[in-house]
C-alpha cells in the first residue's frame, strides 16, 4: 500500500495537485470486512515530525504548485498528533480534506472544520448510533454552510449485509439534510480461523468468508500470488443485490 499517492493533476492553469495521503493503518474500528492489511491497532502512528518533513519535501519539489492533500488511513483522526500535523499544513497553505469514519465527538470535528476542504464519512453500519451518530454529521454539514468558503462534505455509505433497512433509513436522513451520499458495495473479507488455507508464502487461498458483524482478524484471499477479490458470491442476498444494481451500485 503506498503512504502517499498523487492522485491527479488538473489543468495547467489552476496549478493544483491532488493528493492522497495514508497516514497509517491504526483504527478504532474492526469491519468485518477491513482486513489486516489495510487497518489493525497496534501500528505505530506517523509522529508529526515524519508528516512535517513529507509536507516540506513536497512543497519544495513542486514549487509554484497548489496542493489539495486527502489525509486517509486506517483512521487519520486516531493520530495523537493529527491536530498538530493539519495545523501545519494549513500554515504551508495546503488545501485539505479528511476522510473519516466519524467516530471522534461533535466538537473534534468542529474545531477542525473551518481548516478543511473537504471532509468525507466513510459511514460504517457496524458502528451506526453507537460510535457514530447521524445527527452529528448533519449538525457538522449545517456548520460547514455558514462559512465563507465552500467545504464539501459527503457520506459513502458502506452497504453491509442484513443492515440494508437502517442503511434506507439513515441515508434517507442525511438526503433529507441534504448531504449527498454515495452507496457502496463491500468486498467481503476471509476469517483467518482453524479452515483457513495458506500457500508457502503465507497466503491464504481458501476459506470462509467473515459475515457481518464478525469481530475476528480478517485477511484478503490470494490467487497466483495476487489479491482475489472474486468471491463473495453468498454475501449479499437477492434482495439486496437487486437493491444495489437497481441504485446501479
Amino acid at each position: 500500500m503506498k503512504t502517499i499517492a498523487v492522485e491527479h493533476c488538473s489543468d495547467a492553469q489552476s496549478q493544483v495537485v491532488k493528493i492522497e495521503w495514508n497516514l497509517g493503518k491504526r483504527c478504532n474500528f474492526n469491519c468485518s470486512y477491513c482486513d489486516e492489511f489495510t487497518h489493525d491497532n497496534k501500528s505505530p502512528h506517523m509522529s508529526f515530525e515524519v508528516a512535517k518533513r513529507t509536507i516540506d519535501k513536497i512543497v519544495s519539489k513542486l514549487p509554484n504548485k497548489r496542493f489539495k492533500m486527502n489525509l486517509t488511513g486506517g483512521e487519520p483522526t486516531n493520530n495523537p498528533e493529527i491536530e498538530k500535523i493539519i495545523d501545519y499544513m494549513y500554515d504551508k497553505g495546503c488545501m485539505i480534506g479528511l476522510t473519516t469514519n466519524g467516530s471522534r465527538k461533535y466538537e473534534f470535528y468542529e474545531k477542525l472544520l473551518p481548516k478543511l476542504d473537504s471532509l468525507i464519512f466513510s459511514y460504517h453500519m457496524e458502528y451506526h448510533k453507537r460510535e457514530v451518530i447521524p445527527e452529528n454529521l448533519v449538525k457538522l454539514f449545517q456548520l460547514a454552510q455558514t462559512f465563507e468558503k465552500h467545504i464539501h462534505m459527503h457520506v459513502h455509505m458502506m452497504m453491509l449485509p442484513s443492515t440494508f433497512n437502517e442503511a434506507k433509513e439513515a441515508i434517507a436522513y442525511f438526503k433529507e439534510n441534504d448531504i449527498p451520499v454515495v452507496m457502496r458495495r463491500i468486498r467481503p473479507a476471509y476469517k483467518k480461523d482453524d479452515d483457513a488455507v495458506y500457500n508457502d508464502r503465507g497466503q491464504l487461498t481458501a476459506g470462509n468468508i467473515a459475515e457481518p458483524f464478525y469481530d475476528g482478524v480478517v485477511t484478503l484471499k490470494f490467487n497466483n500470488g495476487q489479491a482475489d477479490y472474486t468471491g463473495g458470491k453468498d454475501y449479499y442476498s437477492q434482495d439486496e443485490i437487486d437493491y444495489l444494481e437497481n441504485n446501479n451500485v
